[in-house]
């Protein structure tokens, strides 16, 4: 792949990263600011389809960076990731790793 095309194609997945971040820093003040405890945590085991070494290697720290979810383990098999969230909501998690897969898919291809 050609430095261009991948500049291109990471510099548009930057804002999609980017609102996640906010997105996450938001339900984090609301939860430490307010009075009610919106916290509902969980450990997710999550089905990846990258088999790459540095895709998946991307996938886990950028859901680590991302407030409120932290990467604990990658399966032997690299089939999945066992995600510490804050905020257990089980299908919203699982459909936002699977986007963040695809794009970052994208952006090696």
């Amino acid at each position: 792949m050609n430095i261009a095309k991948f500049t291109y194609k990471f510099l548009c997945f930057l804002p999609y990263y980017t609102g996640q971040v906010i997105k996450s820093n938001w339900q984090v003040i609301r939860d430490v600011v307010t009075r009610e405890n919106y916290a509902r945590p969980a450990v997710l085991k999550i089905p990846i389809s990258l088999t790459h070494p540095g895709e998946i290697f991307m996938l886990a720290n950028l859901v680590t960076m991302t407030p409120g979810t932290l990467c604990l383990d990658i399966s032997d098999d690299r089939s999945c990731l066992f995600i510490h969230v804050m905020f257990n909501n089980d299908e919203e998690i699982r459909r936002e790793i699977a986007d963040l897969e695809h794009r970052i898919g994208g952006l090696f291809s």
